[in-house]
C-alpha cells in the first residue's frame, strides 16, 4: 500500500497532535502535582521553562516534532531523562528529588511510589479534561490512596502470552503461569 504525501502528511500531524495532546495532558498533570511549577532546571523563569520527562526513549512524546509542538502550544521546553526500566523510573524519580515533572510508570509501580512518598497527589480541579476520562481509569484502586489520585492512565492494552509447547505442556491462557511454581525459575 502506498500513500499520498499529503495523506502521510497528515498522518504525521495526526500523529503529533495525538502526541502533544498526550504529553499536554502529562504535563497538565505535572503542574499539578509541582503545585503549578515546573522543574528546577527551568531556573523559574517565564520564557524558560523545561518540562522534564522520565520516560522510555523512542515513547513518543520525545519525537522533535512533538517537542516543537508543545512548545509552540504551551511555551514550555521538553527535556527527557531516558530510562530502562521501571524500577530505573523510580530511582530516578527518587534521586532528582522533585527535579523529574512527568514520570510514566506502569501502575503496577504507582502504589510503591506513593509509598515511598514519590509521587504526590493530583488536584483534579487543575486538569481542564478530568471529567473526560473514563471511570473505569480514574477510578483505579491502584492510582488511588486515602481517597486521592496519584495518577492518570493515558493509555492502554493487553500483552500477549508466548510459551514453548515443548516446555509448557500444558495449555495456558493466563499469566498467572509466570508464578506456577512448576515453572520456578525457568522463565525469561
Amino acid at each position: 500500500m502506498t500513500f499520498s504525501r499529503s495523506f502521510t502528511g497528515q498522518r504525521r500531524r495526526s500523529l503529533a497532535r495525538r502526541l502533544a495532546v498526550a504529553t499536554a495532558t502529562v504535563a497538565t498533570a505535572a503542574l499539578a502535582l509541582t503545585g503549578c511549577s515546573l522543574s528546577p532546571s527551568g531556573g523559574g523563569s517565564d520564557d524558560s521553562k523545561t518540562l522534564t520527562v522520565a520516560i522510555w526513549k523512542g515513547y513518543g512524546a520525545d519525537l522533535p516534532f512533538v517537542a516543537k509542538d508543545f512548545k509552540k502550544e504551551t511555551g514550555a521546553t521538553l527535556k527527557f531523562q531516558y530510562i530502562d526500566s521501571e524500577a530505573n523510573q523510580l530511582q530516578l524519580v527518587k534521586k532528582a528529588n522533585g527535579g523529574i515533572d512527568v514520570a510514566l510508570p506502569n501502575i503496577q509501580y504507582i502504589g510503591p511510589g506513593i509509598a515511598e512518598g514519590d509521587f504526590h497527589a493530583l488536584d483534579t480541579s487543575k486538569l481542564t479534561n478530568y471529567k473526560d476520562i473514563f471511570p473505569a481509569f480514574s477510578g483505579r484502586k491502584e492510582i488511588r490512596q486515602g481517597g486521592k489520585l496519584y495518577g492518570i492512565p493515558w493509555t492502554y492494552g493487553s500483552t500477549g502470552l508466548f510459551y514453548d509447547k515443548t516446555k509448557v505442556t500444558s495449555g495456558q491462557d493466563s499469566l498467572d503461569v509466570l508464578w506456577d511454581p512448576e515453572y520456578k525459575g525457568r522463565s525469561r
